[in-house]
């Protein structure tokens, strides 16, 4: 986990630690340069993308990536939060 991800109140890491749900065909290298992003991973017939920022501008940039029809900010549980940052997917699985 980083250093930046720690030294926060858990408030602030609950508000700003978040899921985004892209659905569409955007390019997988084009949902990662939006600012915030972490990590992104294939789930079902869209993207599953781990970032930190305000919510509104996460969406605001996911939405303006080419292709992208479709984004849904999902909150996290302080669990969920410390597994994405732990967590490294393996080829095959399904994404958290």
């Amino acid at each position: 986990m980083s250093d930046a991800a720690v030294s926060r109140p858990l408030d602030e890491l609950k508000e700003q630690e978040k899921r985004v749900r892209v659905s569409g065909t955007p390019l997988e290298s084009d949902l990662a340069s939006v600012p915030g992003v972490r990590r992104v991973s294939r789930e079902g017939g869209g993207f599953l993308v781990h970032a930190s920022g305000d919510p509104d501008r996460l969406a605001a940039g996911m939405e303006a990536v080419p292709g992208v029809t479709g984004v849904q900010v999902v909150d996290q549980s302080l669990e969920e939060i410390f597994l994405s940052y732990v967590e490294r997917p393996t080829a095959g699985a399904p994404a958290r």
